[in-house]
C-alpha cells in the first residue's frame, strides 16, 4: 500500500514538473517571439528611414543638377 502511495505521489509530482516545464517553454517562446518581432520592427523602421533619406538626397541632387544647368555663371 505504501509503495502505491509513493508511486502515485511520484506520478503527480512528475506531472506537475511536466506542466511547469511546458508552461516555462511557452513563456520563454512568447518572450522570444515578442523580442524578435520588436527587433525586426526596429530594423525595418531603420531601413525605411535610411531609404527615405537616400531618396531625399537623390531628389535634392536632381534638383540641384536641374537648376545648375539653367544658371549661367559669369566671371566678374
Amino acid at each position: 500500500m505504501t509503495s502505491q502511495i509513493n508511486f502515485i505521489s511520484l506520478y503527480i509530482s512528475e506531472q506537475k514538473f511536466c506542466t511547469l516545464a511546458t508552461y516555462s517553454i511557452i513563456v520563454m517562446y512568447t518572450i522570444f517571439s515578442i523580442g524578435m518581432s520588436f527587433l525586426f520592427h526596429q530594423t525595418g523602421e531603420q531601413e525605411y528611414l535610411e531609404e527615405k533619406q537616400h531618396s531625399i538626397t537623390a531628389l535634392h541632387r536632381k534638383f540641384l543638377a536641374t537648376n545648375l544647368q539653367k544658371v549661367t555663371i559669369t566671371p566678374p
